[in-house]
């Protein structure tokens, strides 16, 4: 209840203080005594706007059990200043405050009569359930704060179950390429390895064609040379020599012949593919989830 009010420099009242009883409280006098304004200054105190001059302030001593608030408002440099007890406030808190402990009623004021919350609080009162109502709501903000936690573990859960099929996700692509990083380096010299023995039977392949196998090779060439020497030995018998020169010519190439168709190398074309599809995937997953 309130048990004082104290106004200064409001509309036409200069400094009034009333300390009211425990009981029913009447103010009354004549008409312009002041008493319309005395409700005025508490509607001021409550957050109506108005041009209200430096220095006007109300201040309000509510008793509630055992403890006691002083709201108060004042005007300085043209700013209304709200305070809780001497401490700073906003014009929010006190109004909502005062809201709960007075009721401001004239000619057409009945708009508290007709809201919700008003016929709650009187039923309250009423059916003397105000204790078993301020138990419901702790219980039901303790529920609200239960299923608030709830819905952010079941939200970190989600994420842990996304996180882990992304994980597996990753673990199986590299399982399926199956390869240490050891055995990685093993293969890529072994691929290195393969690629010089292609390299080097494709030469040899190009030598033999060249000497022997291929159209127009040395050995074609020297045996023609060699049969038309032997046909001209005929006719000049001192030819003799430079045909026995061709025979021991084609008999060296020969040898050489066999001797690079005795390089053989060992190389397999599926095995350099083999390799080099692991290689690929390797290289595409690290690419793929190297750290930056």
């Amino acid at each position: 209840m309130i048990r004082r009010l104290y106004i200064e420099s409001f509309l036409l009242i200069r400094d009034l203080e009333v300390e009211f009883g425990l009981s029913l409280n009447v103010i009354s006098g004549e008409t312009g005594t002041g008493k319309s304004m005395t409700l005025s200054a508490v509607s001021f105190l409550m957050g109506k706007q108005g041009d209200f001059p430096d220095g006007t302030a109300v201040e309000v001593e509510i008793e509630e059990g055992e403890e006691t608030f002083i709201l108060r408002r004042e005007v300085r440099k043209g700013r209304s200043r709200y305070y809780i007890n001497g401490r700073g406030s906003t014009s929010r808190t006190v109004r909502e405050l005062l809201e709960e402990k007075v009721s401001v009623q004239g000619q057409n004021e009945f708009v508290q009569l007709l809201r919700h919350e008003f016929h709650r609080e009187l039923l309250d009162r009423f059916g003397e359930l105000t204790n078993l109502r301020e138990r419901m709501e702790r219980l039901y903000r303790k529920l609200s704060d239960t299923e608030r936690r709830y819905g952010e573990a079941l939200g970190r859960l989600r994420e842990i179950a996304d996180r882990r099929e992304f994980l597996e996700f990753r673990l199986r692509e590299i399982e399926e390429v199956g390869v240490s990083p050891e055995e990685l380096e093993s293969i890529k010299r072994k691929v290195h390895s393969l690629k010089e023995v292609e390299r080097l039977r494709k030469l040899l392949l190009e030598a033999l064609g060249a000497l022997y196998e291929g159209e127009g090779s040395a050995y074609e060439g020297i045996s023609i040379a060699l049969r038309n020497t032997l046909k001209a030995k005929e006719i000049d018998p001192s030819l003799g020599e430079v045909a026995d020169a061709l025979s021991l010519i084609r008999d060296r190439l020969l040898d050489v012949v066999e001797k690079l168709r005795g390089r053989g190398t060992d190389f397999s074309e599926e095995e350099i593919d083999r390799l080099n599809e692991i290689l690929f995937k390797a290289q595409r997953l690290e690419d793929k989830y190297k750290k930056p």
